[in-house]
């Protein structure tokens, strides 16, 4: 037992091994499925339904996780359901911190728009200039997720 905890506290968020133990705890995953997911859809959610896994890569250095989720905008009430790809690769070589696609399968489009289902990719490394400060702050915690990286309320709660 101490030999696999002691693996643990060498992997960071982006690893599948780390991300599952965290998400899949009983008592404390949803909270952290809802502290991850609401800093990501920049939005107050209530997780009604998740599955998490793994994403292959073909590279050793490309780490990444996912998130299925059906979750509950905590102001409005409206259902959605959202797949989340957390990456150390950036999907579409564009350098941006987050590409969101809605049915049509076109990145950017606004998140306003009625589509309630949409996938998201959050690459870790990407610029996050135009992303919430809470945004930046999740992407640098999953890297690196030490003490130190957790600079804000929801950070240290994770």
């Amino acid at each position: 037992m101490e030999e696999s905890a002691n693996k643990l506290s060498n992997l960071n968020l982006i690893d599948f091994p780390l991300f599952s133990s965290v998400i899949n705890d009983i008592e404390r995953g949803p909270r952290a499925a809802e502290i991850i997911l609401s800093t990501i859809l920049d939005k107050e959610v209530k997780v009604r339904n998740l599955n998490v896994g793994k994403i292959s890569m073909p590279a050793d250095s490309d780490r990444g996780v996912f998130m299925e989720a059906c979750v509950e905008e905590k102001k409005t009430g409206r259902i959605l359901d959202r797949a989340v790809f957390i990456t150390s690769f950036d999907p579409y070589n564009e350098g941006k911190m987050l590409y969101t696609l809605k049915k049509c399968g076109a990145p950017g489009l606004s998140e306003d728009s009625d589509d309630q289902a949409a996938t998201l990719y959050f690459y870790i490394h990407g610029n996050g200039d135009d992303q919430p400060q809470a945004l930046r702050e999740l992407a640098a915690y999953i890297a690196d997720t030490t003490p130190e990286k957790a600079v804000n309320a929801g950070l240290r709660e994770l």
